[in-house]
């Protein structure tokens, strides 16, 4: 993903020549089924006759998807690679796959039964935890099902066991899921509640959490050695003289395995399924999104990125109304405080009033006064809010959160105005130190910090400030392609690497040499 290398294709001919070549096309054809006509999707070898100017547009194309997708698998790996070298006590990384569904077979069998084999749903984990003595270990599993069932809540129904027996360890705070991505099994919205949903209501030791999703035609990975293994374990154990007709038995193979492995009953999924909230939250652009962030807080709230890059963050609402229901529903109605306090509720105000534009007035006992408008309880819409400490903001709410443009005040006399996301710096934005010989920032912001392009604003003289800097940033540093002035007169155009120039860059000195 270089942004200063550009494709090229070199060729001779003329790009007006004519060529034949071949590429794999998904076709739909017609086919007679039982006097029948149907439709099939089937894939082949399609010719196709173009100029050399087209079959280099569509190289370029293909090249750009290619290596979009390499980078993908590159950044899956890195991340999983890092993350397994610092791994916490307090953490555990679980890597999750659908095996390949195993026919169940028989010793002898006579030929009608060769229609009638059932198969059996295989699903393999394998976790990785850090002992006391800093040590990484790594632990086996596999769940069998005679429900086909792939879709997310049977995805469900095959983790909870294991997590039960994962989270024995009370001190595990935090969990990492790693799978690949389909959308009928783990990138989609049915998924992602189910998976917040579990953590919430049956593992509240769990405060963070993390989804991460690999680029389709990945590589291999350990829980194909589970699966294959377990495979030709039953294979062998057919061709010793056995049958394999049903889970149980499967099973019953590896009761001496170092792989743990459960059965998963029918009643199992359906209790899963019915376990979907209905409506579900939308999470727009899932299929763009290579991780998804969670951490236990009162909102319920997803943080979504895409490769290394955080994307964008997601309120799920809908989730957390049937969660407060489900609350509820264990609470006698005259038992109010265990209910949740999402937000604040009318006992906290001390005034209350609407205007005639319909704005409204509120003065909370923590010193915090609030104008502008309201949806039920939350701060939503244009308003201005005051806290007793000096700080002043003006501008966007959205359920209770600064999001939108706005403008914000700090009592030091610094301030901000730009693109919030709820209640943080996000966007484009223009932030003004209090102290002069601190330089204004004028740019791109990620979760309150300094990253993107931006730029020391040119409006300060040097008489302030010590340095002017255009370029690139990175978690609040200097970080990539910038350039950048000193008050001696010394230039700098190059590469940055921790708010230092770091690789290739030409610098111009004050008495002019380069």
């Amino acid at each position: 993903m270089c942004l200063s290398k550009r494709d090229s294709v070199k060729h001779n001919g003329d790009n007006r020549d004519s060529l034949l070549y071949f590429i794999w096309k998904t076709v739909q054809e017609d086919k007679i089924v039982r006097d029948e006509k149907k439709t099939f999707k089937i894939t082949k070898k399609v010719p196709i006759s173009s100029s050399v100017k087209e079959l280099k547009i569509t190289l370029f194309e293909v090249i750009r998807a290619m290596k979009k997708h390499l980078y993908g698998i590159y950044s899956y790996n890195k991340l999983k690679k890092e993350l397994k070298d610092n791994l916490r006590e307090s953490e555990i990384m679980i890597q999750i796959d659908f095996s390949e569904n195993y026919t169940m077979k028989y010793t002898n069998e006579i030929q009608s039964t060769h229609f009638a084999k059932k198969p059996l749903s295989i699903h393999t984990r394998v976790y990785y935890s850090r002992n006391g003595n800093g040590d990484l270990k790594l632990k086996s599993f596999a769940t069998v099902s005679e429900n086909l069932d792939h879709q997310a809540h049977a995805v469900w129904a095959h983790m909870k066991p294991i997590l039960i027996t994962i989270l024995e360890n009370k001190h595990i705070d935090t969990l990492h899921i790693y799978s690949d991505g389909p959308t009928s099994q783990y990138r989609n919205r049915t998924n992602v509640t189910l998976w917040i949903q579990t953590l919430i209501n049956h593992f509240q030791q769990v405060t963070k959490s993390s989804w991460t999703f690999s680029e389709s035609g990945h590589s291999k990975g350990p829980m194909d050695g589970i699966g294959g293994y377990l495979k030709i374990t039953a294979d062998r154990h057919v061709l010793l003289g056995n049958d394999i007709r049903n889970a149980s038995e499967f099973v019953y193979l590896f009761k001496e395995s170092s792989i743990e492995v459960t059965v998963i009953s029918e009643e199992d999924v359906i209790e899963e399924r019915n376990r979907v909230p209905n409506p579900l939250d939308a999470i727009l652009g899932i299929m763009d999104i290579t991780k998804i962030f969670w951490q236990k807080e009162l909102e319920v709230s997803i943080q979504l990125y895409r490769y290394e890059q955080f994307h964008k963050e997601l309120k799920l609402s809908k989730l957390l109304a049937f969660l407060i229901k489900s609350i509820n529903k264990k609470v006698s109605s005259d038992d109010t405080s265990k209910k949740p306090k999402i937000r604040y509720q009318k006992s906290e105000k001390i005034e209350f009033h609407k205007d005639r534009n319909q704005n409204t007035h509120l003065h909370f006992k923590t010193g915090f006064t609030y104008d502008g408008r309201l949806l039920e309880t939350n701060l939503h819409g244009k308003g201005v809010l005051h806290s007793n400490t000096g700080l002043l903001y003006r501008g966007n709410f959205f359920n209770s959160f600064l999001k939108g443009n706005g403008i914000i005040n700090w009592p030091n006399g610094s301030w901000y105005q730009g693109n919030f996301e709820y209640g943080m710096r996000n966007g484009y934005g223009t932030y003004v130190p209090a102290k002069k010989e601190d330089p204004l920032y004028s740019g791109n912001w990620i979760n309150g910090k300094r990253h993107g392009f931006g730029q020391t604003d040119r409006n300060n003289d040097f008489n302030t400030v010590e340095m002017k800097y255009y370029g690139y940033w990175s978690n609040n540093k200097m970080h990539g392609w910038g350039s950048a002035q000193w008050s001696n007169g010394t230039q700098y155009g190059g590469q940055w690497k921790n708010s230092k120039p770091d690789g290739e860059g030409t610098a111009v000195w004050s008495d002019n040499d380069v």
